[in-house]
């Protein structure tokens, strides 16, 4: 399966999930290829980073306490 891969160093992602050894998995693997990954615990979290930065790719736990599924929209 090939891999998508940033274009340069400086796209990030913003993981927003609240389970911190699932998140720490996930943002390694991401930073593992290239990504460079702000992470969030929470909706509320996220939202303050959302308004800070700007993101390639915004990667959400569906099940996030504070969204309404399930089209959740930051």
């Amino acid at each position: 399966m090939p891999c998508w891969s940033p274009v340069s160093r400086t796209h990030r992602i913003l993981l927003v999930e609240d389970h911190e050894q699932l998140a720490h998995d996930v943002a390694i693997t991401l930073r593992g290829r290239g990504w460079v990954v702000d992470d969030a615990r929470s909706a509320q979290d996220a939202r303050i980073l959302l308004d800070a930065r700007t993101y390639a790719l915004v990667v959400v736990d569906g099940a996030l306490a504070g969204l309404t599924p399930p089209h959740a929209a930051l």
